[in-house]
């Protein structure tokens, strides 16, 4: 999970821990700028964001779910 964090860049799209998904427009060491939609930026630690939006991995049961599998 670590290494998936270290090797976020701008324009990826990912999923925040509680569900958020968006852009990545801006990074610093312990912090991301998230764009959820236009003109709509939040900061979000680093180490919440849960990891790369996969939108064909999509389904009803919850990340933790998915981990837990």
């Amino acid at each position: 999970h670590q290494a998936l964090l270290d090797k976020l860049v701008k324009g990826d799209k990912v999923v925040t821990r509680g569900g958020l998904i968006g852009k990545v427009t801006g990074i610093t060491d312990g912090v991301l700028t998230v764009e959820l939609q236009e003109k709509v930026r939040v900061r979000v630690l680093r180490s919440h964001i849960d990891g790369k939006y996969d939108p064909s991995n999509v389904n009803s049961s919850t990340a933790a779910d998915q981990k837990a599998a």
